[in-house]
């Protein structure tokens, strides 16, 4: 008689035949019913931001903190671009769980929060891209804290990509870009807002703005990565 061990082998090594999967950056062969989306070797070179960045009110900002789970380079920066532009939504779980990682483990990023939120997209490129990529991070975020997501931004002025610009052109890009569909959702509450990437800051600082001149009470940031 063949054990259930035997069978699960088997198993396993018809779904690798049939299903081959490969390492997102490496593209090295990896077992079918991996969950992660790259190599154990690869995983390894993906760097965490040990020293959380943090911005704040003191440096003229509108949100309290702002905080980045890992380092925008390398592997990394290759799945996010995989994750926003070439339609990989299965890349959400395992780029969220840096971002979840990082929350749970930051009582000054999390405490008393109440809602969980993100950064809105222009309605063309949601139309192109089929979804919102901050807005599906930012529901798995939302689902591992306990809190409701809540789609309360919206993109009022179409912008150049922040990635074009210089670090000038970006502080000012934005200004006015950003509306508020029902300031209901959050009035007089604590606010996390959630990105995939910050650079000089000034997409959160925007948002935060909105969110705060109609009625929240306190706006927190995390991004998934921090450019360089």
């Amino acid at each position: 008689m063949i054990s259930a061990m035997t069978l699960k082998a088997i198993a396993k090594n018809l779904i690798n035949l049939l299903y081959p999967r490969y390492c997102e950056s490496c593209k090295k062969s990896m077992a079918a019913d991996s969950a992660a989306p790259v190599c154990v070797s690869c995983a390894g070179r993906i760097k965490k931001n040990a020293h959380a960045q943090s911005e704040s009110k003191d440096a003229g900002r509108h949100f309290t903190i702002a905080r980045s789970a890992c380092i925008y380079e390398g592997i990394l920066k290759e799945l996010i671009h995989s994750f926003k532009y070439k339609g990989k939504i299965t890349l959400a779980e395992a780029l969220s769980s840096y971002m979840i990682e990082a929350a749970s483990s930051d009582e000054a990023l999390t405490c008393g929060i109440n809602a969980v939120t993100f950064v809105p997209m222009q309605d063309n490129l949601i139309s192109k891209r089929d979804y919102n990529h901050s807005q599906v991070l930012a529901g798995r975020i939302a689902r591992a804290l306990g809190l409701p997501l809540v789609d309360v931004l919206k993109k009022i002025r179409r912008t150049r990509p922040q990635n074009e610009l210089s670090r000038e052109e970006r502080l000012t890009n934005l200004i006015g870009a950003f509306g508020i569909r029902d300031k209901r959702q959050t009035a007089g509450l604590k606010v996390l807002l959630i990105d995939d990437v910050m650079t000089t800051g000034a997409t959160f600082d925007e948002c935060a703005k909105i969110l705060m001149e109609n009625g929240a009470k306190e706006v927190r940031c995390l991004a998934l990565s921090r450019g360089i």
